[in-house]
């Protein structure tokens, strides 16, 4: 994924330029899925990004990579395993300068690959909650139910939806969509999400804010999002099961293999 020259000292966010592993997953046969990321600025000023997804055996040998003729213009993180159907899911999206090189990626969207050989499976673009905002961006809020032939995605913008690998209409949960204070738009990202055995799924909510580029000059929520900071776990058929908030701020989610208990990472509630 090529090299980039070392970030300057007082540079707090120059470890995010060097090439990175932002993905691992070790499989039941030993073998190691890992996505590869290098996003920064070449010597020219030029902000370029370079992804790749490996299997590799425990052995050290490439077993796989996808794309499968080299490193792709775009950023590939967090991939999410479902090893009993033989697949794995993982977003795209692109953050480096100029237009797109003729591609069949999915930027701004969501790629599915078979974990034998990395070959592609389904793919598909999430579109933007307008007027907010102008990307659909994916953190970790990202599953696979293979059995299912469906796929777990929760937004930046407060949706979350499962979408079916066969064009089927998606079904949305608006869990921290904007609401508009005064002249304010305020959301609540969701930043992970877990699909459960039984088909359900459970997802969690950060702080409120106001969506990047919005035209409001206002730097905080003026009144937090009713959606903020919250758990919530849903049944197979899209009902609600139970949800909730405390007095911290969450985030991540960490299951049990039993699936009977689950951690959040929790702080103090930032404020003015």
């Amino acid at each position: 994924l090529e090299t980039s020259p070392p970030p300057a000292e007082t540079d707090v966010y120059g470890v995010f330029t060097l090439p990175a592993v932002y993905g691992l997953e070790v499989l039941s046969d030993g073998d190691l899925i890992v996505v590869g990321i290098h996003s920064w600025s070449d010597r020219s000023g030029r902000k370029r990004n370079l992804s790749r997804v490996y299997r590799i055996s425990p052995q050290g040998q490439r077993v796989a990579a996808w794309p499968q003729d080299g490193p792709a213009d775009a950023t590939l993180r967090f991939p999410r395993i479902d090893e009993p159907s033989g697949l794995m899911v993982l977003p795209v999206d692109r953050s480096a300068e100029g237009p797109p090189p003729p591609t069949e990626l999915p930027l701004d969207g969501i790629q599915v690959l078979r974990l034998a050989d990395l070959s592609p499976e389904y793919s598909f673009l999430n579109p933007p909650l307008a007027p907010h905002f102008e990307h659909a961006t994916v953190w970790e809020a990202l599953d696979i139910d293979g059995a299912r032939r469906r796929v777990l995605v929760g937004f930046g913008d407060g949706r979350i939806q499962w979408v079916r690998m066969n064009g089927e209409a998606r079904q949305t949960f608006d869990l921290g969509t904007p609401i508009v204070s005064g002249e304010v738009p305020i959301a609540a990202s969701l930043g992970w999400a877990h699909v459960l055995s039984g088909g359900g799924f459970v997802t969690n909510s950060g702080r409120s804010n106001i969506p990047w580029g919005s035209a409001v000059t206002a730097t905080r929520p003026p009144v937090a999002h009713p959606g903020e900071n919250t758990l919530w776990a849903y049944g197979p058929d899209g009902e609600l099961l139970w949800s909730w908030s405390g007095g911290a701020m969450v985030q991540g989610i960490s299951l049990s293999p039993s699936e009977r208990f689950l951690v959040l990472g929790g702080g103090p509630r930032e404020t003015d």
